[in-house]
Order: structure tokens, then sequence, then C-alpha cells
């Protein structure tokens, strides 16, 4: 379910480009964009953690819980390409089979073990180039016993 208008998809391509020069393809991974994806019948799930809802925030419905049973990134807002890394960073768990628990990098990481992969996939790929305030993260993911490149990889 490809839906992608002009304004995400310079960040769509930004996160891509991030993501290929390591070494990673996701240019097969289906977005719904600028939607509700309840209303677009991607899935049924309105309750996010938190009081959030995922009729308007970034997430990730994977392939067991979508409607058409393909893995789409949803972006109901224009966001950060670094946010896309982080959904890019959920299909990359679905397609390595969920096997890895990874350590907290941030607090968002610590809601459960899917976030703590996407939040340290998102930190893998910005390397030392992290935002203001985010450079304990990547410390965080250096201290690991297994290099990063071998779980991401």
């Amino acid at each position: 379910m490809n839906r992608i208008l002009q304004p995400w998809s310079e960040d769509i391509v930004a996160a891509f480009e991030m993501t290929e020069r390591l070494g990673f393809d996701f240019r097969s991974t289906d977005f719904l964009c600028g939607v509700d994806p309840l209303y677009a019948g991607l899935h049924s799930f309105e309750e996010a953690m938190g009081s959030r809802s995922y009729r308007s925030i970034a997430h990730t419905a994977f392939r067991i819980h979508a409607s058409d049973k393909q893995t789409t990134v949803v972006l109901p807002h224009v966001e950060h390409w670094s946010v896309v890394v982080h959904e890019l960073g959920h299909v990359l768990d679905e397609r390595q089979g969920y096997r890895w628990l990874l350590p907290a990098v941030s607090d968002h990481a610590k809601l459960d073990r899917w976030e703590a992969f996407a939040e340290a996939f998102q930190t893998f790929v910005l390397g030392d180039e992290q935002p203001p305030g985010w450079s304990e993260r990547y410390d965080v993911l250096m201290s690991w016993d297994r290099s990063p490149e071998s779980i991401f990889q």
C-alpha cells in the first residue's frame, strides 16, 4: 500500500539513502502517508502506548496486524527522516524474526523490546553524527557486548 505524497518523499528518500550506505535495502517497504490508517482500513488498532492514537503517530503496522498482510510504515504527518529510519528499524526487526533483545539506548527504548530495537537501529544509522543531546545513545550502543554491525547486518 504505497501512498506517498510529495511532502513525505524527501524524508523517505533521505532515510533510504542513510540506510543504503550501510547496505540496507528498504525500497520494497510499503508506506501509507498523510491519512488516518484506521480510516484507510490498514488496521483497526487505535490506542497506542500512553494516551496517543495510532491515527496520528508514526508507526509500523506489521504484516500480522495489517489488513493487506503487508508490513507498512505509517506516517500520518510529515516526519523528519530520522523518524523514518526509526520505523525502518521496526521493519528490519520483523525481517530478522524479532530475534534480538537489546538494551535500551533511550527512554523511549525502555517501553518494550520493539522500541529498543528501533531506537538502537536509528542510533546505529546516525552513527557518530547524533543530534544534540543524543551522544549518550551512541555511547550506550557502542558499549554493548556484541557489535551493532553483527546485530543489524
